[in-house]
């Protein structure tokens, strides 16, 4: 009956069991090594933005790598600061909206009527 169905199952019950609580935590496993390595990475981006600062106020060496560095970053921060062009319609060249297509049809409607008119005339 029932229970023999059951004996008969029961590895499978016991390997569905086991996986459904080994998938997890295999998943919290390498969810906790990639934080780490998370977390590891972040400290170092940390560490340099703090020797970065500590160099752009003198504070941390001197000399030529320290004057390059500077350069640098005055450098970038003009590149960086420097106002974002706006695209207007003017600026661009190709456009996927309707209009474009409806005029691009258009456009070749009438260039197939002149090429028509043009062959009717050579005809007469």
């Amino acid at each position: 009956g029932f229970l023999g169905v059951v004996q008969a199952i029961y590895p499978l019950l016991l390997l569905y069991a086991i996986s459904f609580n080994a998938a997890p935590a295999w998943r919290n496993f390498r969810n906790q090594a990639e934080n780490e390595k998370i977390a590891e990475r972040n400290a170092a981006r940390r560490q340099a933005a703090f020797a970065l600062q500590a160099g752009l106020a003198g504070g941390i060496g001197s000399g030529e790598g320290n004057r390059k560095l500077k350069s640098k970053i005055r450098a970038a921060r003009k590149l960086g600061s420097g106002e974002v062009k706006r695209i207007k319609s003017d600026d661009v060249a190709y456009s996927t909206s309707d209009e474009f297509a409806e005029k691009a049809a258009k456009a070749k409607q009438l260039s197939d009527i002149d090429d028509f008119d043009k062959r009717l005339q050579n005809r007469s």
